[in-house]
């Protein structure tokens, strides 16, 4: 009796869990995951959200709420191993790192996906939709400058390629552009994301993308304005301001509202706090034109064709940018960014 009694008792306490984790939808909720839709297919997932900020941010969260628990999970293992710091450090650093600089329709939008994956039976916080957006900036740029010995540059692993192309560099003189990534398995496994954003304001956007970012991250797009983009980051680079306004906020921004490549790079200037300095790579569909812009903290350096191609392997071509902004050695063959370049 008493073994039976137990039985019972343990069904019920596992069928209350999942009542109290796995909450029931309002009208309202399933009305706006109507409107969302998610395909897997051969290790990629399909996403496409749309509406206003938090009701996007409630399609994307509900429906990739196993993701953004993983990446949250994988973050902070990857954190504690390469600072000695728990995850709940970065994500109060990243609350306050972060108050007052970002727009209100994106602080809407995580705040969707907050509610989106509570809802699905997840424990995460805005402030842990914070750090998961602003892991760059926070554990790329700020840790090294605060860390009690300053950290001495260390020799990067091999870092991603890409090139675009446009007139008499293309068969058909229109534009050509291709990029691969390279960087930690352990985070690169959750960039299978390809998601269509219609939001409702601003421009479409269709970018690959992981967990719960904002903005690509690994960052190959096309938005409905007719841009096309991608990147490779600028090796050993030093240079970061507390003060700017991080690059998830920067590079969302741009696709969603810019309607030409100078718009675009007007918007990545503006107030740039330096993380994530990168070769962008940008093309106009409109009209064929491409350009490249180097963002360093203290330079910038844009250039534009529309004939020609522009490429990326983790050296800055500006020469301001190159001394005055990094710390490698350029002029090893062996390098595998110099060998590239």
């Amino acid at each position: 009796m008493r073994r039976n009694t137990f039985i019972i008792s343990f069904i019920f306490l596992i069928c209350l869990a999942i009542f109290v984790n796995s909450q029931e939808l309002t009208q309202q909720e399933k009305q706006w995951l109507s409107k969302a839709t998610r395909n897997d297919k051969n290790g990629w997932i399909y996403l496409h959200i749309e509406g206003k900020p938090f009701e996007r941010g409630f399609q994307r969260g509900y429906l990739t709420a196993n993701e953004i628990e993983e990446v949250l999970s994988t973050l902070g293992h990857l954190a504690k191993n390469e600072t000695g710091k728990d995850v709940d450090f970065f994500v109060k650093v990243s609350a306050e790192l972060f108050k007052n600089k970002v727009s209100e329709e994106y602080v809407e939008e995580m705040k969707g996906m907050v509610a989106g994956a509570v809802k699905a039976g997840k424990k995460i916080t805005y402030d842990d939709m914070l750090f998961i957006n602003g892991f760059i900036d926070v554990l790329w740029h700020w840790w090294p400058q605060v860390k009690d010995q300053p950290e001495h540059p260390k020799q990067p692993e091999p870092g991603c390629s890409a090139f675009i192309a446009t007139g008499d560099a293309t068969a058909d003189g229109k534009i050509v552009m291709a990029h691969n990534s390279w960087y930690h398995y352990a985070l690169l496994q959750y960039c299978n994301i390809i998601i269509d954003i219609v939001p409702e304001k601003g421009h479409r956007i269709l970018m690959q993308s992981w967990g719960p970012s904002i903005y690509s991250g690994t960052d190959f797009f096309v938005t409905g304005a007719g841009l096309v983009g991608t990147e490779t980051t600028i090796g050993f680079f030093v240079g970061f301001n507390k003060e700017g306004t991080p690059v998830f906020e920067r590079a969302r921004k741009a696709m969603q509202y810019a309607n030409t490549i100078d718009e675009w790079a007007n918007i990545m200037i503006k107030n740039n706090n330096g993380a994530y300095a990168n070769s962008w790579l940008i093309g106009d569909l409109n009209t064929n034109e491409i350009a490249r812009l180097e963002l360093g903290l203290k330079h910038h350096y844009l250039e534009k064709t529309k004939n020609g191609y522009f490429t990326g392997s983790n050296i800055p071509h500006s020469m301001e940018i190159l001394r005055d902004e990094t710390t490698g050695v350029w002029d090893d063959v062996r390098d595998f960014r110099v060998s590239r370049h």
